[in-house]
C-alpha cells in the first residue's frame, strides 16, 4: 500500500515539474567585496585583511507553475530582491540551476538565453519607484521592445497601445507621465 502511495506521489511530482514555468534548484548568491589597493598593500606588510563575502541567498528551491502567482515575503535584507533578480537573470547564480520550462538557462547560448529571459518578468512592489518619472508611458513601455528588436520605431506606438490594453489600461494614455496615474494604474504600466 505504501509503495502505491509513493508511486502516486512520484507521478504527481513529475507532473507538477512538467507544468513549472520557472524552477530554481539550490540557488545561491554570494557577493564578494574585493580588497582595494590600500588593503592589498597593507597585506604586504602582514595586515592579514581578507575579502568580504556576503551570502545573500543560500540554497533556495522555488517552482512557479503556469497561472500561479508568487509573492516573496520576509524581513528586510533577507534576500527577496536578490532572489527575484536571479530569477529574471539580472543577477548571475553563484550556485544552483535555473530552469525555464524545464530547460537550464545557464546552458543556453547568450542569444537564446536572452530570448527566453524576455518571457520572465518581475513586478516591483512600488510601481512608482520602478518607472522613470521623466519619461512618458510610451517610452517606458516601448523602450525595451525597441532595444530588443521586437518592433521597429514605426510600430512602437501601436505596440505600446496594445500592451496597455492587455494590461487593462486605455491605449490613449501613452503620452502621460507616471505621476499622472494612480498606484494601481502604475502597477499596470509596469506589467505592460
Amino acid at each position: 500500500m505504501n509503495q502505491a502511495a509513493d508511486q502516486v506521489a512520484d507521478t504527481s511530482m513529475a507532473q507538477s515539474s512538467d507544468f513549472a514555468l520557472l524552477e530554481m534548484h539550490a540557488v545561491s548568491k554570494q557577493f564578494v567585496k574585493t580588497l582595494d589597493s590600500a588593503a592589498r598593500i597593507a597585506n604586504l606588510f602582514g595586515a592579514g585583511m581578507q575579502q568580504e563575502v556576503v551570502h545573500a541567498v543560500d540554497e533556495v528551491n522555488l517552482g512557479i507553475r503556469r497561472g500561479e502567482v508568487v509573492g516573496l515575503v520576509g524581513e528586510s535584507g533577507c534576500g527577496k530582491s536578490t532572489l527575484g533578480r536571479m530569477a529574471v537573470g539580472l543577477h548571475s547564480l553563484s550556485a544552483g540551476t535555473r530552469l525555464w520550462k524545464g530547460q537550464s538557462l545557464e546552458q543556453l547560448d547568450v542569444a537564446e538565453r536572452r530570448k527566453k529571459q524576455l518571457a520572465i518578468q518581475m513586478i516591483f512592489q512600488d510601481p512608482y519607484a520602478s518607472l522613470n518619472p521623466r519619461m512618458r508611458v510610451q517610452d517606458i513601455v516601448g523602450e525595451a521592445p525597441l532595444v530588443h528588436g521586437m518592433v521597429d520605431a514605426s510600430q512602437q506606438r501601436e505596440y505600446v497601445e496594445n500592451l496597455l490594453q492587455r494590461a487593462g489600461l486605455d491605449g490613449t494614455l501613452l503620452r502621460r507621465f507616471p505621476h499622472q496615474f494612480s498606484s494601481g494604474q502604475r502597477a499596470r504600466v509596469g506589467i505592460a
